[in-house]
């Protein structure tokens, strides 16, 4: 006899399961992140390895600051001693100082110091003895034996002519006049041990003035400049 056959019920049949024999499926791309991490790190390697190079070569700024040194040191550098701005070498201190220059352009010096300068500041007294010597222009004429030299009516001495220097140019006698210049050699002789220079010039012709001084040239040879 033969059994009868069961028909399967589709809604209890079982259907086979696929979990076991399930493949699993990785994501794409998965290891993208850790290679970008890879290549920062490189990256941050090699920027820090080119730093400590230029650290130890020496910084991008450090031929500008050479530069800049040699300028300075060039300029605060000594000058030649050939250069023009050198500066002159000072006199000594025991050489004698230059005498002043005469008044009125003459030369006419007693004693190391300009008669012409000594007579308009009244300082002729300490060269009273001296001799006097030199050249000085006419200022003006008062008579045939004495005369004013110097520069101007306030800058001037008196100068008195001896019988022999008035015998200088011969027995006609020594004539000069206001403008020339004349060469003298004589002495500063106070006016108390001359008084009769003083004789014959009047007050328009500088007599105050001449007995302020108090002294003046007495010529014993003087001849045109």
């Amino acid at each position: 006899m033969t059994e009868p056959r069961s028909t399967p019920n589709p809604a209890t049949s079982t259907r086979p399961s696929h979990s076991s024999g399930r493949v699993a499926h990785k994501k794409p791309l998965g290891f993208l992140p850790w290679l970008l991490l890879g290549l920062l790190a490189l990256l941050l390697a090699i920027v820090f390895l080119v730093v400590n190079a230029i650290d130890d070569d020496g910084r991008p700024g450090d031929a500008d600051d050479a530069l800049g040194q040699a300028g300075d040191a060039a300029t605060s550098a000594p000058a030649s001693p050939s250069s023009s701005s050198a500066p002159a070498p000072s006199r000594s201190a025991s050489a004698p100082a230059a005498a002043p220059a005469p008044a009125g352009g003459g030369t006419l010096v007693a004693g190391g110091q300009d008669v012409i300068a000594a007579g308009t500041s009244g300082a002729l007294a300490p060269l009273a003895g001296q001799a006097a010597t030199g050249t000085a222009p006419v200022q003006e004429v008062v008579a045939d034996e004495g005369f004013w030299v110097g520069s101007s009516a306030q800058e001037r001495v008196y100068v008195f002519l001896t019988p022999e220097a008035r015998r200088t140019a011969g027995e006609s006698g020594f004539q000069v006049t206001a403008g020339q210049t004349v060469r003298l050699t004589g002495s500063v002789v106070a006016l108390a041990q001359q008084p009769d220079a003083a004789a014959g010039v009047e007050s328009t012709e500088g007599a105050p003035q001449l007995q302020q001084q108090g002294h003046l040239v007495v010529a014993d040879s003087v001849e045109l400049g």
